[in-house]
């Protein structure tokens, strides 16, 4: 039989400028090839437990302090109350803009406001808040050898099933530098043998393909509650942005579309309270190939069971 090729060891270079993110390949420095199996319209689940869309102890990779509330709210919510696990591990620092009350030089200051805020929604959702602190990739739009192996020992001492991520269309650099990081973790470790659920959803900064979507979260008015006091956390981001209301809003738009999707085409069509989308796929080896493809139910279950 021919001998199976090794798998490389993960060797970040010492520094790299953003490169966009291949589909056929993730990651910075091994470039594995990934043989994306994804198929397009395969139905969207409406009604599913918590746990069928964030598998296992799951890692929320925020490249902000607000991130997670305000792409992921609900789902986190409602996962960590049925008992779940979730590690928001937020990446870059947010002292660039302005903060009430805090001089403009006072990076120090900005920041310490930023990660009591972060404290503050992780409480509000149920996670455990991990910081990074990612100056190069914050500052200067670069990623350091040593910021991405302090990462990758994160995501090794989390040791999540499941990782969730910015789109792959998401337009902001910070978004698209913690994505291609994450996904060069994930791939890493399905060479390995150790499949990894890959979890997204649209974000104010960009979309996934209405063909890859696979399901549709409907919020209970508790579960909309905690993720508004989620958001609402970041008192000094109200002060800045209307993110939380675009997030509210895209929420609200989504409750009008998922209302066909689930009753069809009536007279009528009802207008669904406010709801999430969310994309839900999975790495994992299939012979000698790294594959990216649906979850199914075969493999949900197994990885529930871990």
């Amino acid at each position: 039989m021919p001998k199976k090729p090794a798998i490389p060891k993960l060797k970040p270079r010492k520094e790299f400028s953003f490169r966009p993110l291949d589909l056929k390949k993730f990651g910075i420095s091994r470039r594995t090839a990934i043989h994306d199996a994804r198929m397009p319209n395969q139905g969207i689940k409406l009604d599913f437990n918590a746990s069928d869309l964030f598998v296992g102890k799951t890692a929320v990779i925020s490249p902000h302090f607000d991130d997670a509330s305000l792409n992921y709210g609900g789902g986190i919510s409602k996962y960590t109350r049925q008992g779940g696990t979730v590690h928001t591990v937020v990446l870059s620092p947010g002292h660039r803009a302005p903060i009430k009350g805090i001089a403009q030089d006072d990076a120090q200051g900005k920041i310490m406001r930023r990660i009591l805020e972060g404290e503050k929604e992780s409480k509000f959702l149920g996670t455990q808040l991990h910081y990074m602190g990612m100056r190069k990739m914050y500052d200067e739009r670069k990623i350091t050898g040593m910021e991405a192996n302090a990462f990758y020992r994160k995501l090794d001492s989390i040791q999540p099933t499941t990782l969730v991520v910015p789109g792959p269309f998401d337009t902001h650099p910070d978004h698209m530098h913690s994505r291609t990081l994450a996904l060069d973790w994930a791939a890493e470790q399905a060479g390995k043998g150790r499949p990894i659920v890959i979890v997204e959803a649209p974000s104010m900064w960009g979309s996934i393909p209405e063909t890859q979507l696979t399901h549709m979260l409907e919020m209970d008015p508790k579960t909309y509650n905690i993720r508004k006091k989620a958001q609402e956390a970041h008192s000094s981001q109200m002060d800045r942005t209307k993110f939380h209301a675009v997030s509210d809003h895209k929420a609200r738009a989504a409750a009008i579309i998922g209302g066909e999707l689930r009753h069809g085409l009536v007279g009528k069509t009802p207008v669904l309270r406010p709801t999430e989308f969310y994309s839900q796929h999975v790495l994992i080896k299939e012979g000698n190939k790294i594959v990216f493809r649906r979850l199914d139910e075969k493999l949900l279950k197994k990885l529930r069971r871990k």
